[in-house]
């Protein structure tokens, strides 16, 4: 094995391995972040962003994961089992489509709502943004069939090894020139890097307009989002481009020396390039300080506040229990004290068949002793 072909490999498991666990992470913490907030959830380019983290997600499940186990372990289960050969380049195809398709729909949607003239305006909503991300789930899942069909197992007659590979001379031409490079990588990218410079002029015109504070500062931190994103999207996935054209150009049996160092460049250009759908979050978290206080507000006051209240119920006492083995007379009058101090008493069972009269007299007399 090669310098470079060993360099390939290690940076395959570890830059893997990190862009995996940050990548699910960061994803989670998106998602939990933009359906939590209203501000997001009425925002049709959040909306995009939503949907864009959950299918990244799924491509470091099904596509990062599987690397890892292939290239560190020599682990591939597409070579023993035909089903998994054919999902597992369905599930690639199908989520980084979608990804970059929501991207692109994400900056479309924020230059048409920057934009001054009204009738565009009226394209940016929910609503909108609902079916267009039906429409881009159900064009992914029907033009990547060819995908399923035609990915099989191929035995190879020197070596004996099976690989899960196309042997339609046609799709492969398609596969090659048309999805793998237009369609689904130069396309989306264009459109991103366009859209994303057109929205951060309209943001610094908005400024001079009598736009709501709200509103202004909400275009304004989904349009450093989206730009920023645009660029680290073009470095992280051109030098994939770039390789894969290359290898087009130069086969194995004309220059075997290249394509084999093609080859190992290629798997460090995936590595580079599984990392635009592991850094949304992070580009978000060190963009914007808006989103990095939402975040804050949403984990700590939101849900940590919330998970805390249900732990420890100190404001709220919905059934009270009272045995006569544990409970005196003392102890009944401080009961009341305590009902008093928080304030909300929903229901009080008592057993009556072990409550002595006198403790229940006791606990009236302490609740009695607290009323207002």
């Amino acid at each position: 094995m090669s310098s470079l072909a060993l360099a390939a490999q290690n940076l395959s498991i570890y830059l893997g391995i990190f862009a995996l666990v940050a990548g699910i992470l960061g994803g989670l913490l998106n998602i939990i972040v933009f359906l939590s907030l209203k501000t997001f959830r009425q925002s049709s380019s959040a909306f995009y962003l939503t949907i864009m983290s959950i299918s990244n997600l799924g491509i470091l499940i099904s596509g990062q994961l599987t690397r890892i186990l292939i290239s560190g372990y020599s682990i591939d289960w597409t070579q023993t089992s035909l089903f998994y050969c054919k999902f597992r380049t369905y599930s690639l195809q199908t989520f980084s489509n979608v990804s970059l398709a929501y991207l692109s729909l994400a900056t479309i949607d924020q230059y048409l709502s920057t934009c001054s003239r009204p009738q565009w305006q009226q394209w940016s909503n929910i609503r909108v943004a609902h079916r267009l991300a039906i429409l881009v789930v159900l064009l992914g899942l029907i033009c990547n069939i060819p995908y399923a069909i035609y990915y099989v197992h191929n035995q190879s007659p020197t070596t004996g090894g099976i690989t899960c590979t196309s042997t339609n001379d046609i799709f492969q031409r398609y596969m090659n020139y048309v999805s793998g490079i237009t369609l689904t990588r130069i396309l989306p990218i264009g459109l991103i890097i366009l859209f994303g410079i057109l929205s951060y002029r309209n943001i610094q015109q908005l400024a001079r307009q009598t736009v709501p504070l709200v509103r202004r500062e909400l275009d304004r931190q989904i349009t450093i989002i989206v730009l920023v994103q645009s660029v680290i999207t073009f470095f992280t996935i051109t030098p994939y481009i770039v390789v894969y054209c290359l290898l087009l150009v130069f086969n194995a049996n004309d220059h075997p020396a290249i394509f084999n160092n093609l080859q190992a460049t290629n798997s460090i250009a995936l590595s580079v390039y599984y990392l635009y759908f592991a850094s949304p979050f992070y580009i978000y978290f060190c963009a914007s300080a808006r989103f990095r206080r939402q975040l804050k507000y949403v984990l700590f006051d939101v849900h940590f506040n919330q998970c805390c209240r249900r732990i420890t119920p100190n404001t709220t006492l919905s059934e009270l229990v009272l045995d006569n083995n544990q409970i005196g007379d003392g102890d009944a009058q401080h009961i009341g004290i305590g009902l008093q101090k928080n304030k909300t008493l929903i229901g009080i069972s008592l057993c009556s068949n072990q409550i002595k009269d006198k403790d229940v007299q006791g606990i009236g007399e302490g609740l009695e002793q607290n009323t207002t």
